[in-house]
């Protein structure tokens, strides 16, 4: 197959990226951004497949998968970080292997520093020992591509390989499910400090159940104590069955003798179904040029997304990324079984003070979210009232078109905020 490559200098693509970030684009930047993106596949093919040869000696379990950075993604980032430039961004091009522990995380790691020899190594970053503040933990390295005697058109892309284990991949997947019903990009630490707050700690509970935490026993069993009122406050798991059972998803069709490389993945959380397109090599050059259309037509949508991601099925498609199908059965199972591992480990003493403790901390958090909710909603009926009288008032017709809008999304929110207060107040009588 031909693969597209660079067609623009560095300084032409960080002059797209500035744009990006400013959202002051016009069509020539993204046609910069759309053939340096496209660039990266075949490094990323390259790379994926010497990654696999080196992690099957040492899990036969694993799972390995590659993606394009989706476009809001990157510009998400690059506003996020100002002094970031789009020429020298490391994970456009990205491949993921999912191991099934801690140790072969390490041993893999460890390899492919051997293994990739032909390219170089620019830097390796490790999130399990030195977890970010989400409680995302996970294996990062990032290689500069060698394309001498394939394509130097292509040498000096970079590539970032991540290595997780499985049980890091269900909680991961578990945030991107979340922020996609809550439409905030938890992944990236942004949203509701609430929601963020309690998967960092569902993180912690997880790396301590694969022995890569430094809490103790005392410590780690507050903690369970501490997020499970959170999880039974904030009916997380009410949140995501409901978001899972509402979604349809469309397969389509193709070939048998066609074998996909990529699939095509369409959400939209409005309508709550899920669209699968399958891609061969072949038609990767005009896939990314759909995709890049797709993601231009959503990017003023807050429920309409699309990802290229490439699997070798539509079942490995769906275990390497659940999020997509709004699959979180993993991540429920997870959570059972290191709260039974927490709960088994500790004395007859230790579990007596636990259902105590468990009523107090219940009371404890109960207030402290009817406070916030009751301030909330407060604030959100005054401001309504506020907006009522200036739509009344103002006879700009244009004015009251986006008045109307504006309307509109804080009753929704008002709405969201009286369901919220209902139901703390109906576990309040329970415990207060």
């Amino acid at each position: 197959m031909e693969y597209e490559y660079p067609l623009y200098s560095k300084k032409r693509i960080q002059k797209a990226g500035k744009a990006l970030r400013k959202n002051e684009n016009n069509n020539d930047d993204l046609e910069v951004f759309n053939n340096w993106r496209s660039s990266h596949a075949m490094p990323l093919d390259i790379i994926s497949g010497e990654l696999s040869s080196a992690v099957n000696d040492i899990d036969n379990e694993n799972l390995i998968v590659k993606r394009l950075k989706r476009a809001p993604s990157i510009i998400n980032k690059l506003k996020l970080q100002p002094t970031m430039s789009l020429a020298s961004m490391q994970d456009i091009g990205g491949c993921r292997t999912i191991v099934s522990n801690i140790d072969n995380v390490y041993k893999i790691s460890d390899k492919i520093k051997h293994k990739l020899l032909s390219h170089s190594l620019v830097c390796t970053t490790d999130y399990i020992q030195n977890p970010k503040s989400s409680g995302y933990r996970s294996m990062h390295h990032v290689y500069k591509f060698n394309g001498e005697g394939i394509s130097d058109k292509h040498s000096g892309l970079l590539i970032e390989i991540q290595i997780r284990t499985i049980n890091q991949h269900y909680w991961a997947t578990a945030v991107e499910t979340m922020g996609t019903y809550l439409k905030q990009s938890l992944k990236s630490s942004q949203g509701d400090r609430e929601y963020l707050d309690l998967f960092s700690k569902v993180g912690d509970l997880i790396a301590f159940y694969e022995n890569s935490s430094l809490y103790h026993k005392g410590s780690i069993l507050r903690l369970l104590k501490e997020t499970r009122v959170k999880i039974q406050l904030l009916k997380i798991f009410d949140k995501l069955i409901a978001f899972r059972e509402v979604t349809s998803i469309i397969e389509s069709e193709f070939k048998d003798e066609e074998s996909p490389d990529y699939y095509l993945v369409i959400t939209d959380s409005d309508k709550k179904t899920i669209r699968v397109q399958s891609v061969t090599k072949e038609n990767l050059r005009s896939a990314n040029v759909t995709y890049t259309k797709l993601e231009q037509r959503f990017q003023n949508s807050a429920s309409k997304d699309v990802v290229l991601v490439s699997a070798k099925n539509l079942d490995e498609l769906r275990e390497a990324y659940p999020n997509y199908f709004n699959d979180i059965n993993n991540f429920f199972d997870l959570f059972n079984t290191v709260s039974d591992y927490i709960f088994n480990n500790v004395t007859e003493d230790e579990k007596i003070a636990y259902e105590s403790e468990q009523k107090k901390l219940s009371k404890h958090f109960l207030k402290k979210r009817l406070r916030t909710v009751r301030s909330r909603h407060r604030f959100a009926h005054r401001s309504l009232r506020m907006l009522m009288r200036e739509y009344k008032k103002t006879k700009d017709i244009n004015k009251k078109k986006k008045l109307n809008k504006i309307i509109q999304k804080n009753r929704k929110s008002l709405i969201e905020l009286t369901k919220s207060l209902a139901l703390i107040k109906e576990y309040s009588s329970k415990y207060l």
